[in-house]
């Protein structure tokens, strides 16, 4: 389950206890989920120690506001409680559009220099 739609799912409780005790935020967190918390989860992953970070395409195109999908449940690949809901994802935007979004490029380029990955050091 990419971010967005798992921060809709979550318990109040959960959702306080994750924005106060994973992104180290003061105050109550929002409903819904910011690109920026997306970004966040992201990068936390990428600081890992593991040797890859894998991550669905949502969650990247999670942290920019013209590339996501407004409703989070929009993107959900599977429903495993509906036997009527097959594994089936498409994309709403093109790949060569994607490509385009120099910002979103930049940042996914900022992120993995950030963390080590993918650079020579």
């Amino acid at each position: 389950q990419h971010v967005p739609r798992w921060w809709e799912e979550i318990t109040d409780s959960q959702r306080e206890s994750y924005w106060r005790n994973i992104l180290k935020k003061d105050g109550s967190p929002p409903k819904s989920c910011a690109t920026s918390i997306v970004e966040q989860a992201v990068d936390q992953h990428l600081a890992s120690s593991a040797l890859w970070a894998i991550f669905p395409i949502q969650d990247l195109l999670g942290f920019d506001e013209k590339l996501r999908r407004p409703n989070a449940a929009e993107e959900q690949i599977n429903d495993p409680s509906n036997s009527m809901h097959y594994w089936r994802f498409r994309m709403h935007i093109n790949v060569e559009d994607i490509l385009a979004s120099h910002e979103f490029v930049q940042k996914c380029k900022q992120l993995n220099e950030k963390n080590y990955r993918g650079v020579s050091y």
